[in-house]
C-alpha cells in the first residue's frame, strides 16, 4: 500500500512539473528589417500566456509578474539546440496601438549570437542559413513550464560580395543615365565653343 502511495505522489510531482507543448505559430515580425544576413527579430509571444492558462491544470506553477519568454533556436540539418541571448517578459496579449516603426522597439532579437544550451559557448548565426525557432515559458524558479511548437525555417539573407556588384552603365539607374548623356553633351558643346573662340581671337 505505501509503495502505492509512494508511486501516486511521484506521478503527482512530475504531472505538475512537466512542460507542456503548445499549438503556437513562432513568425519573423513585420516589416523588412525583420530579416537580416546574421540577424532575425521575431514577432513577440502575445497571447502566449494567456494560450497556456487555458489548456494548463497547474495554473498555480508560474504567475505572469515573474514568468519570463526564452527562445530557443534550432539549425537547420542541425540537432543542436541553442538560445537567444536576451529573455523577454510576458507581453500583453495582442497590440493596443500600431506598431512602432523601429522594430527594435518591439520584436524579439535573434542574433548575431547564441547561447549553448549550457551558457558554456558563444554560436553566431550565419548568412543564408534556414533556422527553426520556438519559445518556452519559465517560471520564476527558471523551470520550463511550457514549450511552443517549432518554426517553420526562418532564412537569414545572403550577404552580397562588393566585387559582385555591377557598376557599369546597365547597373545605374535611368535617372543617372540621363544626366550622364546630358553633361556629356553639355561637355561636347564646351569644347566646340572654347575651339571657336580661340580660332576667332587668332589676327
Amino acid at each position: 500500500m505505501s509503495l502505492l502511495l509512494q508511486g501516486c505522489f511521484v506521478s503527482l510531482i512530475f504531472a505538475c512539473f512537466a512542460q507542456d507543448n503548445l499549438d503556437y505559430e513562432v513568425s519573423l515580425a513585420n516589416g523588412l528589417g525583420s530579416r537580416l544576413a546574421t540577424t532575425l527579430w521575431l514577432q513577440p509571444a502575445f497571447c502566449f500566456y494567456e494560450n497556456w492558462l487555458r489548456q494548463s491544470s497547474n495554473k498555480y506553477l508560474i504567475k505572469r509578474e515573474t514568468a519570463s519568454i526564452h527562445v530557443e533556436v534550432m539549425e537547420e540539418g542541425n540537432n543542436a539546440t541553442y538560445t537567444a541571448v536576451d529573455t523577454h517578459s510576458i507581453p500583453l496579449c495582442g497590440i493596443l496601438f500600431p506598431e512602432p516603426q523601429d522594430i527594435s522597439e518591439y520584436g524579439y532579437q535573434l542574433g548575431p549570437d547564441m547561447l549553448c544550451k549550457n551558457n558554456t559557448c558563444t554560436v553566431q548565426l550565419l548568412p543564408r542559413k534556414n533556422y527553426r525557432v520556438r519559445y518556452i515559458l519559465y517560471n520564476e524558479e527558471g523551470t520550463a513550464v511550457a514549450a511552443s511548437s517549432w518554426s517553420q525555417p526562418l532564412q537569414t539573407r545572403d550577404v552580397q560580395d562588393f566585387r559582385t556588384i555591377n557598376v557599369g552603365l546597365e547597373a545605374r539607374s535611368g535617372g543617372m543615365v540621363v544626366i550622364t548623356v546630358l553633361l556629356s553633351i553639355a561637355m561636347f558643346f564646351l569644347l566646340i565653343g572654347l575651339a571657336i573662340a580661340l580660332i576667332i581671337k587668332r589676327p
